[in-house]
């Protein structure tokens, strides 16, 4: 009888890393590596018999947004007609630290009344998410405000790109 190797590798998509597990008769390997190419640093980890044997311990930043804080206005038709949201972020690592709506004067009291539903939800949406996750749709019953929100977040992506 004849002794074939075979071995089976398993990607998987984690937050913009891509963690990719073998298994073969070496036993278990887990590569760790970046999605978009930018390097995060490549670790083999074997599980043996007696379990981990290594980890990846120098995962560093991988973002491709600078840290800081970044502003922007979007614009929107309503039904009153165009209307602008200005939109500040905070980075850190790529990922949203804090998030304000400046809503400047809207052309009516509906579209005050939207904005400001949207302002007030709109933190618990985004903050915690990375800048490449921040698109949204209706937040707090607001379906049209996040239009200009989406136009401003794309607006900041290019100003705070490495």
């Amino acid at each position: 009888m004849e002794n074939t190797s075979k071995s089976l590798r398993i990607p998987l998509i984690i937050g913009g890393l891509v963690l990719i597990i073998t298994v073969g008769a070496g036993g278990l390997i887990l590569t760790l590596s970046s999605k978009n190419n930018n390097t995060v640093s490549t670790s083999n980890s074997t599980l043996g018999g007696n379990g981990l044997e290594s980890i990846p311990s120098n995962i560093t930043n991988s973002s491709q947004y600078k840290d800081g804080t970044y502003t922007s206005t979007g614009n929107y038709d309503s039904p009153g007609g165009m209307e602008k949201i200005g939109v500040t972020v905070t980075l850190t690592n790529g990922v949203i630290k804090s998030v304000s709506v400046d809503t400047g004067t809207p052309s009516s009291f509906d579209a005050q009344k939207y904005q400001n539903k949207f302002s007030q939800g709109i933190s618990g949406v985004v903050v915690g998410k990375s800048l490449d996750q921040a698109t949204v749709g209706r937040v707090n019953g607001s379906s049209l405000t996040g239009i200009g929100f989406n136009e401003a977040i794309t607006k900041i992506k290019t100003q705070a790109k490495v």
